[in-house]
């Protein structure tokens, strides 16, 4: 047999298909950003979501060559991203190593082995409810940009990841994609937890309609028969859209 240097690549587009097979809605793919944030530990996870988000963000604009808003600014080209929508809790909170082998690989779970196992959460005790690794897809479903700044507890830094889905185009192989990491000094070494940010909304009609339905149907899926609210680890789940915040208990 001939050696040789010949490698299996899957195209970075795929991956963009398989998320549309699986997540088939905003609302599978919100639910499943929550699921994380509940597995975390936290007990607390605040949604917010402003469609009248606008943020300018370096991008390569041979992803985008038909887009005459592009801005040049030195040597540097910015897209206008518009509408956003953050989740943030108070969980354990991911280091760099976690991201990379969690976030950073598709389809996997560390919590699918643990679930196999009969293994809960270290501080609630809590039955394990993600184990697809979908987050990260789901995250492609809903935005072009998904911004994740993570720190664990004692930590002086925190890690902040940035990843434009919009670079998942066909020929392009999918270690070809372009990460941006950087470290933040924390202000205070006890904070610990998660904020995802997915900036760029897709569908944005949607967003910008009315999410009454959209609400009730989340707060079901997280704790169907208000479960959290007669639990001692009771999982605050808070909805803000347009300014107006609700628990999941009022909902």
């Amino acid at each position: 047999m001939t050696e040789n240097n010949l490698k299996l690549k899957i195209d970075a587009h795929v991956i963009r298909q398989l998320g549309a097979e699986l997540i088939t809605s905003p609302l599978v793919a919100i639910t499943e950003l929550i699921k994380n944030s509940h597995d975390a530990d936290a007990s607390w996870c605040n949604l917010e979501i402003d469609p009248t988000f606008i943020e300018q963000i370096e991008v390569d604009p041979n992803l985008y060559p038909n887009d005459k808003t592009l801005i040049k600014r030195d040597d540097k080209v910015f897209k206008e991203f518009l509408g956003k929508i953050t989740v943030i809790d108070n969980g354990c909170g991911m280091g760099r190593e976690t991201i990379d082998k969690s976030w950073l690989t598709v389809s996997y779970s560390d919590k699918r082995n643990k679930k196999k196992e009969g293994e809960k959460t270290s501080e609630y005790k809590r039955n394990y409810t993600g184990d697809k690794g979908l987050g990260r897809l789901g995250s492609m479903q809903v935005a072009s940009i998904c911004k994740i700044t993570s720190s664990k507890f004692a930590s002086e830094q925190s890690i902040q990841v940035s990843i434009n889905w919009d670079q998942l185009v066909e020929g392009i192989t999918i270690d070809q994609i372009q990460i941006d990491e950087t470290s933040l000094k924390k202000t205070n070494p006890k904070e610990k937890g998660t904020r995802i940010e997915l900036i760029g909304l897709h569908d944005h009609n949607f967003w910008q309609s009315d999410l009454t339905a959209f609400k009730y149907q989340l707060t079901t899926n997280v704790s169907p028969f208000g479960y959290f609210s007669k639990r001692k680890d009771a999982f605050k789940l808070y909805i803000k859209i347009n300014g107006i915040e609700q628990s999941s208990e009022e909902l």
